[in-house]
């Protein structure tokens, strides 16, 4: 999922997480999420994911329970 791509003529480091990725893991949780849910748990981690922890798994895991719970 990391790659260096160019921006301005210098690298940056840019690691991408999409919907299929939150739909993966709501697959395995055995649940189903709408678009719009879908949507929610991506912003959600952007707010408040842990810098030092970084995006994984997990922590999608996680917005996805907290999105279920908020429902």
């Amino acid at each position: 999922m990391a790659k260096v791509v160019i921006i301005d003529g210098k690298p940056v480091l840019r690691d991408e997480w999409h919907p299929m990725d939150v739909e993966s893991v709501a697959d395995d949780m055995e649940v189903e999420l709408t678009e719009d849910q879908v949507l929610e748990v991506m912003e959600i981690i952007v707010r408040r994911h842990d810098a030092n922890i970084g995006i994984n798994w997990d922590v999608i895991g996680s917005a996805i329970d907290y999105v279920l719970e908020s429902a």
